[in-house]
């Protein structure tokens, strides 16, 4: 019964340790992609921000797509959206953009 306990608290501790190593993975992959965003707007005036925008305008793909979570921002021309996965970048000209809800 004991070596049950010992394995059982085992799988458990190993299972625990992958999550943190993926959560851990997963937080510098967002600082990485929020880093490569301020790269490419450096230099231009960002009158708004959001570091954990979700992105909505995209016909679904089903189950194999992932959510389109990034960072978002409105400059002077452009509103410029950086999805963490997959690793996208989409860039909306203001005039472009005719409503806003």
């Amino acid at each position: 019964m004991k070596d049950m306990v010992l394995i059982f608290g085992g799988i458990v501790a190993l299972i625990l340790f992958i999550f943190v190593l993926l959560y851990v993975r997963l937080l510098l992959i967002i600082k990485k992609r929020t880093q490569e965003a301020a790269e490419a707007l450096r230099g231009e005036k960002i009158f708004l921000y959001e570091e954990s925008a979700k992105f909505m305008g995209q016909k679904s793909a089903g189950l194999k797509q992932t959510p389109g979570n990034g960072f978002l921002a409105l400059t002077a021309d452009k509103l410029y959206f950086k999805m963490w996965f997959p690793n996208k970048t989409l860039m909306i000209p203001v005039n472009y953009i005719i409503n806003v809800k």
